[in-house]
């Protein structure tokens, strides 16, 4: 069974961290450690620290950073680090 996706780009000054799929994307904000999945309501926040990505083979991606932002609108998740 195929699990629904997000469309993720990571994006830093500098070039483009990743751009791909994930089943899921893990990070924290001044409240603490929040999840975004498929179907997620449009969401934008400040991040800080980390961010980790599950992949459909189960595999996590892990991003480290001072600060960010996050966007989430229709299952696209847009990440700007380094800002």
């Amino acid at each position: 069974m195929q699990l629904s996706q997000l469309r993720i780009t990571i994006n830093s000054p500098e070039a483009v961290l990743f751009e791909g799929e994930a089943v899921s994307v893990t990070s924290e904000n001044t409240i603490g450690t929040f999840d975004i999945l498929p179907n997620h309501t449009n969401f934008i926040s400040i991040i800080s620290n980390s961010l980790t990505l599950v992949r459909q083979n189960k595999k996590t991606e892990n991003f480290s950073f001072a600060s960010g932002v996050i966007q989430c609108k229709n299952n696209v998740v847009t990440v700007y680090v380094g800002v």
